[in-house]
């Protein structure tokens, strides 16, 4: 989508690169990648060097709690501002988080961006798209889950099968 706004109107940025795992950090998409993307944007739409809060930590909803570096991101947001992530499943895993953090984000008079989607939240479609790559990111956080079930006791040297009968 493109930028509904100038970005002259944009006083900080603020950057949230994130992973599940530092397997994750190692062998995916890495923190410092993540952050060289958003830096990259920021330089590509003359927006201000971006504050970054990157974060080693699951997207899902029992890890909320745990998720620090996105609660400080959230409590430092203010009018102003641009939140970035490459991706909107990097920002969280869960539906509810998504759409009522970027909704809370947009009410402090701030944008949130989301790079490989195209998403800015001051286009007039935003809402819509939001909600609709939310339900996506979830939906791959429970494929991943269930992937990683089947895989993690042939790493233990035990089938998927007996690993579910010792349960």
């Amino acid at each position: 989508m493109k930028d509904a706004a100038p970005n002259t109107a944009i006083r900080r940025t603020l950057g949230y690169p994130r992973v599940s795992t530092r397997e994750q950090e190692i062998a995916g998409v890495s923190l410092d990648a993540q952050a060289e993307r958003i830096a990259n944007y920021c330089r590509l739409h003359s927006l201000p060097e971006p504050i970054l809060f990157p974060e080693v930590e699951s997207g899902g909803e029992e890890n909320e709690a745990n998720r620090k570096k996105v609660a400080a991101l959230l409590a430092d947001v203010r009018r102003g501002d641009m939140v970035i992530v490459t991706d909107i499943d990097r920002f969280g895993r869960d539906v509810v988080f998504i759409v009522k953090n970027v909704r809370q984000i947009m009410r402090k008079g701030a944008v949130f961006v989301a790079i490989d989607k195209g998403f800015d939240s001051r286009s007039p479609m935003a809402e819509d798209t939001l909600a609709n790559w939310a339900v996506g990111a979830e939906q791959e956080r429970r494929r991943i889950k269930e992937r990683t079930e089947v895989v993690l006791p042939r790493f233990r040297g035990q089938s998927h099968y007996a690993a579910r009968a010792a349960t």
